[in-house]
């Protein structure tokens, strides 16, 4: 019902399932996900594909790379919805596009691992503050 009245909602529905499992154990880059979808960009794109194999394999094997996996579970979905919310949406996710996420994707597609870690981690840590999460 909720759906029918609030089409234009950033909300989705969502199955027994994925709430039993909980949002943190979901597959899913929150951040870089809304952008692409914003951006029109298939769940299957390059920059999706390569950040999820940097976080499942680099990120993981790293000594703080399980903590700011959490980190970024526990404020990402938040931050999201508060930018869905904001009337300035579409320069939000162009920002996050142009200033983020392509420096560090560019970084990960040279190999640069470290870098591009850090500036992902600096993105969601800005946006932490800004949102207020």
């Amino acid at each position: 019902l909720w759906m029918e009245n609030h089409s234009d909602s950033p909300f989705e529905l969502a199955t027994y399932e994925d709430l039993a499992n909980g949002f943190k154990k979901r597959p899913w880059c929150f951040i870089t996900t809304a952008v692409c979808e914003f951006r029109n960009q298939a769940d299957d794109c390059a920059m999706l594909e390569d950040f999820r194999a940097f976080r499942d394999g680099y990120l993981m094997s790293c000594p703080d790379g399980e903590a700011l996996i959490r980190e970024y579970y526990d404020c990402a979905p938040g931050i999201v919805s508060r930018i869905d919310f904001c009337e300035d949406r579409k320069a939000v996710y162009d920002r996050l596009y142009r200033d983020h996420l392509v420096p560090c994707h560019d970084a990960l597609r040279r190999g640069e691992l470290s870098s591009c870690k850090k500036r992902y981690v600096n993105m969601v840590r800005s946006l932490k503050k800004e949102y207020q999460m």
